[in-house]
């Protein structure tokens, strides 16, 4: 297994990286909504609401962490595309290093 990552290093990372930018925003949401709930303070994407967690005002944290989850119609597109994009380079690899007539090239 080890072997097949460090060959196949880039792809991997390509559909890695894809993969973790497409969530964050989902994550964004996530956080907000946990924080709120342990605060026990509304949330919502209209307006930003008073809210304190301990001695500290996070209102507006929460206000935009939770407003960023607009950028899943952006971030999830374009994660797909760079899922795709890693599975094609992928698949183009294995071809290249299966093909017996590369291999009495080098």
């Amino acid at each position: 297994m080890g072997r097949f990552i460090r060959q196949y290093k880039f792809p991997l990372l390509v559909i890695i990286t894809s993969v973790v930018v497409a969530a964050l925003p989902l994550v964004s949401v996530l956080v907000s909504s946990l924080l709120a709930a342990i605060a026990d303070c509304p949330l919502n994407e209209g307006t930003v609401n008073a809210c304190q967690l301990g001695s500290f005002e996070i209102g507006e944290l929460l206000y935009t962490l939770f407003v960023a989850g607009w950028l899943m119609f952006v971030s999830i597109p374009l994660g797909m595309l760079g899922v795709g994009l890693g599975f094609l380079l992928l698949v183009v690899q294995l071809m290249i290093r299966s093909n017996p007539q590369s291999r009495d090239r080098s």
